[in-house]
This record gives structure tokens, sequence and C-alpha cells, in this order.
């Protein structure tokens, strides 16, 4: 994982936390609030791993479609 990632999970981690903000998330990762907030979900149901690749938990996934 690289400096980038690692900050990336830490700074959404924290917000999940409640530590900060959405939109000082946003601001320290050059995002915009709403990809701030999809990047929570993401973390929260499947993990860095999704945050990072950009799966989602194939079950998921599949739950959501039908």
């Amino acid at each position: 994982m690289s400096e980038k990632e690692a900050k990336r999970i830490t700074v959404i981690q924290a917000a999940i936390e409640g530590k900060c903000t959405n939109q000082q998330a946003a601001e320290r990762l050059g995002l915009g609030v709403r990809q701030v907030q999809r990047l929570k979900r993401k973390l929260e149901r499947g993990g860095s791993f999704a945050v990072l690749y950009g799966n989602d938990l194939p079950d998921r996934q599949s739950e959501e479609r039908h």
C-alpha cells in the first residue's frame, strides 16, 4: 500500500469515527464531499480492499441488484 493509499484509508476512517467531517476529509484528500461519502460506505461494507481497488463484496452487489 502506497502512502497515498494509506492516507486515504486513514482519513476516511477518521470521518467514519467522527474525528473529522466529510468536508474536512474531502479537503485533505482533494476530493468532493460526495466522493468521501461513497468511500465511507465502501469502507464500511467492503473494508480497505474495496476502497483501494474499487471492488465491493460480490455477494453484496448481487443482493443489491435483486
